[in-house]
């Protein structure tokens, strides 16, 4: 039965080493995991399922809750059952970390799926979407609450608190961790069709807005994001939508780099989907740093869409070999699309 009532006490969590009193907290960015390359096991991290959703911060106050996107951006009003399951059954402060996701058939979070509950704005299309694709609040993270900040405490001591202050309910569930090693979990997200596992380290701290080694993602296929900076005209079937999306990452000095183009992937619903939000930004100018090796013609886009695409590996010139379109990420701001940095798995 689902708990709706917290069984710890807010004076208990001001003795937890790196607590403080403070005042609720503005909204923040959330902390992010650094990508490794490969699975491990060690007793002195966690291991979560990587869900395939929209990540959001929840700030509950006073019987109402504010979710806040990645980028800063209100979604409350996209989500207005998870925030008043939120707001109703919690009476203390709180900021809590987690993810919104829609659920599959078969129970796996969905971004597909999600795509039909992002950006709505008309209260009306919004309670259709909540009749037809209804969404979750996967919380996995107790930042603050009743007046104790818990950014600086272990990120053990933040799970067993949110564990006894988390009231569940219909739309708010807990993350739950894999009970076996960091092997052994990534052999069962490949095997339940998950993107991946998220390590954490047991001593972490949360820094907002960092990319830290103590949080890493470990990926059971290999994808990235990537800008759409054009795409070419199509022809045959895919005659009056297009060809394939041209696609870079900027570098360090800002600058968007060519790495290739991707023609598969799409339905014909996301092929028209796509064309449309990319003829809203056409632009005369090529927005790359060099002139992408393209022989048809090609229809410049404003850098603005990112695209996750799945693909079999780099190649030496920094192309990438065989990829596959999966799908838009409207939650993730284009300027921050970079290569991701690989870290050593800790041995």
């Amino acid at each position: 039965m689902a708990r709706t009532t917290p069984r710890a006490p807010r004076a208990d969590l001001a003795d937890l080493p790196g607590a403080r009193p403070a005042p609720f907290p503005a909204p923040f960015a959330p902390m992010l995991a650094r990508l490794t390359d490969r699975p491990f096991a060690d007793p002195a991290w966690t291991f979560e399922p990587k869900l395939d959703g929209v990540r959001t911060l929840a700030f509950v106050r006073g019987g109402q809750a504010r979710l806040v996107s990645r980028r800063g951006s209100d979604q409350t009003g996209e989500f207005p059952s998870v925030a008043a399951e939120l707001g109703a059954r919690h009476g203390d402060e709180l900021v809590l970390d987690g993810e919104v996701v829609a659920l599959d058939e078969s129970g796996r979070s969905s971004f597909q799926r999600l795509q039909g509950r992002l950006n709505l704005k008309a209260a009306g299309d919004v309670a259709v979407a909540e009749r037809e694709i209804p969404v979750f609040f996967y919380v996995f993270d107790l930042l603050y609450r009743g007046g104790v900040d818990l950014r600086d405490v272990a990120l053990a001591d933040r799970r067993r608190a949110l564990e006894l202050a988390l009231c569940l309910g219909e739309r708010v569930r807990l993350v739950e961790p894999f009970r076996d090693g960091g092997e052994a979990a990534y052999r069962s997200a490949a095997e339940q069709g998950l993107e991946g596992v998220i390590a954490k380290r047991l001593a972490s701290r949360y820094v907002p807005g960092a990319r830290s080694d103590d949080w890493l993602k470990i990926k059971t296929v290999q994808a990235d994001e990537f800008v759409i900076g054009g795409y070419t005209e199509g022809q045959r079937r895919r005659t009056g939508t297009f060809g394939a999306l041209l696609l870079g990452q900027y570098d360090e000095a800002g600058l968007l780099r060519y790495v290739g183009h991707v023609g598969t992937g799409f339905d014909r619903g996301t092929l028209e989907l796509l064309k449309r939000e990319m003829d809203a930004r056409r632009q005369a100018a090529s927005p790359f740093a060099e002139e992408p090796p393209i022989r048809r013609p090609v229809t410049w886009v404003r850098p603005e869409l990112v695209a996750e695409v799945k693909f079999g590996q780099w190649t030496r010139d920094n192309r990438l070999r065989v990829p596959v379109f999966m799908r838009l990420r409207p939650d993730k701001p284009a300027r921050d699309v970079r290569r991701a940095e690989v870290a050593p798995a800790p041995t």
